[in-house]
C-alpha cells in the first residue's frame, strides 16, 4: 500500500493523546474501609470491572477514529500489479501541422510539450529520447531530464506527417534496450489505428496521450478563383468559391457577398448540411 499524501501519517503520533487520558483514569484511588458493608464492597468491585471494559471500548475507538481520519486525509492506494521496469523513456511529440488547431488549454503542440516535461519530472533518474516527425539524427541519442526538457521547448511545426508504423519503426532502430514509448498526439484518424498500437512485445510498453481539439464549427473559404485569366472594364466577371461547413450541424440561409475596394457587388445565399461543401459563383462587372 502506497499514499498520495503520506506526510498525514505524522498525526498517527494523535492515538498518544487517547493512551495518556486512559492511563490517567486508572490511577490508583485511595481506599477508604468502612465497617459491616460488605456488600456495598461486592457493588463495587462489580462496577469497576465494568467501568474497565467500559474505558477501554472507549480507548479503541478513539484510536480507530484517529487512525481512520490519518489514513483518509493520507489517501492510500494500491499500487497496480505490473512490474514492468523500463531503463528508458522515449517521448514521442506529434509537431505535424494539424497540432496547431486549438484546445481549451491552447495551441495543441504547446499542451504537448508541457505533457512531455510533465512526463519527465515524474522519472527523474531514467533516461530519455525525445522524437518528432522530424526524426532527425539528434534524436537517436539519450538526454538528460535538462537536455530533454530544452529539446521539447525548441519544438516547432513541421509539414512531415508520420504514421505509427513510423514510429515504431524508429523506436525499435533507435532503442534495443526495455522501453516505456508515450505517444502524445491529436491521433488524426488517417494517421492512426488505434487498435495496431496495442502492445505484444514484452520488452516494450506504450502509453498513448491524446491532445483533444476543441469542436469547430466554422464556415470556411475553401478556395476561390477567377477562370477568367483576363479581367476587362465594362464585362461580366465571374468568381468562383467552395464554401465547407466544418460544423456537424445543418447550416440554413448563409449570407455570402463579395466586396471589391469596399463596394458591394454580388451576394448569394446557401445552405449546407454537416461536413458538406458547395461551390458557388458571383456575377460582377
Amino acid at each position: 500500500m502506497r499514499f498520495q499524501n503520506p506526510h498525514f501519517l505524522y498525526f498517527l503520533f494523535a492515538i498518544l493523546v487517547p493512551v495518556v487520558i486512559h492511563l490517567f483514569n486508572l490511577r490508583k484511588h485511595k481506599i477508604v474501609y468502612f465497617s459491616n458493608v460488605s456488600f456495598l464492597n461486592k457493588v463495587n468491585s462489580n462496577k469497576r470491572k465494568k467501568n474497565k471494559i467500559k474505558q477501554i471500548i472507549i480507548l479503541l475507538s478513539r484510536i480507530l477514529i484517529i487512525t481512520s481520519v490519518v489514513l483518509a486525509f493520507s489517501k492510500p492506494y494500491l499500487p497496480t500489479s505490473d512490474n514492468f521496469e523500463s531503463s528508458e523513456i522515449i517521448i514521442y511529440i506529434d509537431n505535424s501541422f494539424s497540432m496547431n488547431n486549438i484546445s481549451q488549454q491552447g495551441r495543441l503542440l504547446d499542451v504537448a510539450k508541457e505533457s512531455g516535461i510533465k512526463i519527465i519530472d515524474n522519472y527523474k533518474n531514467k533516461k530519455f529520447r525525445i522524437i518528432t516527425n522530424n526524426f532527425s539524427s539528434s534524436e537517436n541519442f539519450i538526454k538528460n531530464s535538462q537536455e530533454s526538457k530544452e529539446y521539447i521547448l525548441n519544438i516547432t511545426n513541421t509539414q512531415k506527417i508520420r504514421s505509427y508504423e513510423d514510429i515504431l519503426k524508429k523506436t525499435e532502430n533507435i532503442s534495443s534496450n526495455s522501453h516505456t514509448l508515450f505517444i502524445i498526439s491529436d491521433f488524426q484518424k488517417n494517421n492512426y489505428n488505434l487498435s495496431n498500437l496495442i502492445n505484444t512485445d514484452s520488452l516494450s510498453r506504450r502509453i498513448l496521450i491524446p491532445i483533444k481539439q476543441l469542436t469547430n464549427n466554422n464556415i470556411k473559404i475553401d478556395s476561390c478563383y477567377i477562370k477568367n485569366p483576363i479581367i476587362n472594364n465594362g464585362n461580366s466577371n465571374s468568381i468562383f468559391a467552395k464554401i465547407t461547413n466544418l460544423s456537424s450541424k445543418n447550416q440554413e440561409d448563409i449570407l455570402i457577398t463579395l466586396e471589391i475596394n469596399n463596394q458591394h457587388k454580388a451576394q448569394q445565399t446557401i445552405s449546407l448540411s454537416e461536413k458538406e461543401s458547395k461551390e458557388i459563383e458571383l456575377n460582377f462587372n
